[in-house]
C-alpha cells in the first residue's frame, strides 16, 4: 500500500511539472507573438533604424517640407525589404510604434528600401512633429527618434485699386496712416476672409518709411515666404525679395496684372526724385516710380517713370 502511496504522489507531481511548463510556454509565445507586432520583442529580434534613428528635415518652398533618414537593418529582412511609414502630430506624442499609431496620422504609405520624402501641403507658422516606422518581413515595427518643425509663415503682396499720384491730402499729418487706410478697405472689400494681423501699404513713403526698412519700422518677418494671393511664392525670405530679382513675375503671381507704384530703388530704398511730390500730386508736373508686373529683374521695383496723373496699381502687404 506504501509503495502504491509514492506512486500516486510522484505522477501527481509529474503531471503538475509539466501542466506547468506548458502554460509558460504558451503565454510566452503569445506574449511574444503580441509584442513582436508591436514593436516590444528583444532588439535582437527588431528591425534597428539606422544612425541611432535619426531624421533631418528641410524646409521646402510651397508649404513642403524633405525628411531624410539613414535606412534600418534588420537579421531577417533585406534592407530593400524593408518598408518606412511617416506620421505627422502637431504634439510631441508619436515616439513609440503604438503612439504614433494612436496620436498621429500617416502621410505615406509603407514605402520599400526609402531613405527620404517630400511632405507637401503644410500650413504657414505652424510646430509639426514626424516619426518614422520601420517594419520588417515578420511585421515587427520600430520607430525612429521624432523630429519637429515650424514652418515659415508667409506674407501676402496683394493689390489694391488704381490711383494717380495724389494719394494722400496735402495737409496729412500722417501720410503713412492715411495711405495704409486706403489699401486696408480695399482688403475689406477684395479679400474679405483673408486674415491678418498687418497690413501696410507696399510703397516707399519717404527716406524714412521705405520698402527696404519694413522689417526694422513694421515688425515684418524678414524669413517668411512673400507670396502672391493664391501662394505662389515671390521671395523665399525678405532679403531674396530685396536682392534684385524675384522669382516669380507679379502678374503671374497673381499680385497686379500691370505697373504699381513703387517709389523705391532696386533695394527697396526710397527715390526722392520719383514720388510724386509725397504721394500728393496727381499732375503731369511730376513723376513717380512704377514697379514692372512682367519683369523678375530689378525692373519689378525700380522700373520706369509715370507722370504723376497716370493711373497706376497700389499694392500692400498682409500678414
Amino acid at each position: 500500500m506504501k509503495n502504491i502511496h509514492y506512486i500516486l504522489l510522484i505522477t501527481i507531481i509529474f503531471i503538475s511539472l509539466i501542466s506547468g511548463c506548458d502554460k509558460d510556454n504558451i503565454d510566452s509565445s503569445l506574449t511574444s507573438d503580441i509584442n513582436k507586432s508591436r514593436g516590444t520583442t528583444p532588439d535582437k529580434l527588431l528591425p534597428e533604424p539606422g544612425n541611432r534613428g535619426a531624421i533631418s528635415i528641410i524646409p521646402l518652398s510651397g508649404g513642403a517640407v524633405k525628411l531624410l533618414w539613414t535606412s534600418g537593418v534588420d537579421e531577417t529582412t533585406a534592407p530593400a525589404e524593408l518598408t518606412y511609414r511617416i506620421y505627422i502630430s502637431f504634439a510631441n506624442n508619436i515616439t513609440s510604434p503604438d503612439d504614433a499609431e494612436a496620436n498621429g496620422t500617416p502621410v505615406t504609405g509603407w514605402m520599400s528600401g526609402a531613405g527620404s520624402a517630400t511632405i507637401p501641403g503644410l500650413g504657414k507658422n505652424t510646430a509639426y512633429f514626424f516619426n518614422i516606422l520601420m517594419r520588417n518581413k515578420n511585421g515587427s515595427i520600430k520607430a525612429y527618434v521624432p523630429v519637429s518643425i515650424i514652418t515659415p509663415g508667409g506674407i501676402y503682396l496683394l493689390p489694391a485699386d488704381k490711383f494717380s499720384g495724389d494719394m494722400i491730402p496735402p495737409s496729412s499729418l500722417n501720410p503713412r496712416s492715411d495711405i495704409d487706410a486706403i489699401v486696408r478697405l480695399s482688403r475689406e472689400s477684395l479679400y474679405p476672409a483673408l486674415v491678418c494681423s498687418n497690413i501696410r501699404a507696399f510703397i516707399s513713403m519717404s527716406a524714412g518709411d521705405s520698402i527696404m526698412n519694413f522689417p526694422a519700422l513694421y515688425g515684418v518677418p524678414e524669413n517668411w515666404q512673400v507670396t502672391g494671393p493664391s501662394g505662389a511664392v515671390i521671395g523665399y525670405s525678405w532679403a531674396d525679395l530685396l536682392d534684385g530679382s524675384i522669382n516669380l513675375r507679379l502678374n503671374s503671381a497673381g499680385t497686379t496684372p500691370g505697373f504699381w507704384w513703387s517709389g523705391s530703388n532696386e533695394d527697396g530704398s526710397f527715390d526722392p526724385l520719383n514720388s510724386c511730390n509725397g504721394w500728393i500730386d496727381g499732375s503731369n508736373s511730376f513723376d513717380g516710380r512704377n514697379g514692372a508686373h512682367n519683369s523678375i529683374d530689378t525692373d519689378w521695383i525700380k522700373g520706369n517713370t509715370s507722370n504723376c496723373n497716370t493711373q497706376r496699381q497700389l499694392l500692400y502687404l498682409c500678414w
